[in-house]
């Protein structure tokens, strides 16, 4: 008996070639699977292997963000022209 010729569709062969770019711990996650397909299916194998990409990389040291506080002495010109104290020279008009 010959068995009928299989073609497998274009999109898993995609799936096949991305999930060897992805580490063992990633392949057992179904979330992964399920967005790489959706990736694939979207924008194609170059989306999918972006997000890859992405998610591989490792997010940087830890930061805070610091709000600059204005000091009690007087403003810099630099600072007049870029627009910040300008609402304590229109109070002084008024």
């Amino acid at each position: 008996m010959i068995q009928p010729y299989h073609r497998p569709d274009p999109q898993e062969l995609a799936m096949r070639r991305l999930m060897q770019l992805v580490t063992a711990e990633q392949r057992q996650d179904p979330k992964l699977e399920t967005k790489l397909r959706l990736y694939v299916k979207l924008g194609g194998e170059r989306l999918a292997r972006h997000y890859i990409e992405s998610v591989q990389l490792p997010f940087g040291e830890p930061f805070e963000i610091v709000k600059r506080r204005p000091d009690d002495g007087e403003i810099e010109e630099s600072e007049v022209a870029d627009g910040v104290g300008s609402n304590d020279a229109e109070e002084e008009d008024n």
